[in-house]
């Protein structure tokens, strides 16, 4: 199995990477060639054939110049499960950049990947919040969802973990707010194991914390400004 999912990876890689239409059909053919099953033939098409992905409504959508403002890595742990991590500077106020990464329940209105987010339980030090995301296949549509238990650290780390386990075996992670000469280093971690994520290549596992930390970078731009009384990201 380890050989099917690396032969379709590469094609996924090869699909998406010279930017060729056709991806997804290149993929079916490989899947019968390869054994895969239906369901992550699915993802793995909608990744080739997906990329980049649409903007948030009402976001301007991303480029590929304004991707190296955000920074990258990955480290593949074993076992299905990857560690990803990424950063970008923003010369925003901190408060500007914490109350975009602690507003839970309005995530929707400008991550594009994100379909609900509500605060749904306040504990002892700790905030429950539940997730819906929706991962586009070709035609088809996955639903993947956390409850993630938030762990707050006023004004520069928040930490958190999904409870749920309803679509992956493992989710945790944190932000945290760095202060910098140059200004505030916005920093995200995640460890991840189970749902898709054993079916995606690296690069593409890169390019969706990449598109997320753009989307995150630009509202934090877009508040600054409105703060300043002036426009645009930065």
């Amino acid at each position: 199995m380890e050989k099917q999912v690396h032969a379709a990876n590469t094609a996924v890689d090869t699909a998406v990477d010279t930017g060729k239409a056709g991806g997804g059909a290149r993929l079916r053919r490989l899947a019968v060639r390869v054994g895969l099953a239906a369901p992550a033939l699915a993802a793995l098409a909608a990744l080739a054939a997906g990329w980049p992905p649409a903007a948030a409504a009402g976001q301007e959508p991303i480029f590929a110049g304004s991707l190296s403002q955000v920074v990258v890595s990955f480290a593949d742990l074993g076992d299905s499960t990857m560690q990803l991590e990424g950063r970008f500077m923003t010369d925003a106020s901190s408060a500007t950049a914490w109350s975009v990464l602690t507003d839970y329940d309005h995530i929707p209105a400008f991550v594009s990947s994100m379909r609900s987010s509500r605060i749904k339980a306040r504990g002892d030090g700790y905030l429950l919040v539940e997730q819906e995301s929706l991962a586009r296949m070709l035609w088809f549509q996955r639903r993947l969802d956390v409850l993630l238990k938030v762990r707050e650290e006023p004004p520069h780390r928040i930490a958190f973990d999904d409870v749920s386990k309803a679509s992956f075996e493992r989710y945790e992670g944190s932000w945290t707010l760095q202060d910098t000469p140059g200004g505030r280093e916005v920093i995200y971690r995640l460890t991840v194991k189970g749902g898709l994520i054993g079916l995606v290549a690296r690069s593409r596992s890169q390019n969706m914390v990449r598109e997320l930390l753009e989307q995150v970078r630009a509202e934090i731009g877009r508040r600054e400004a409105a703060r300043r009384g002036c426009c645009g990201p930065r």
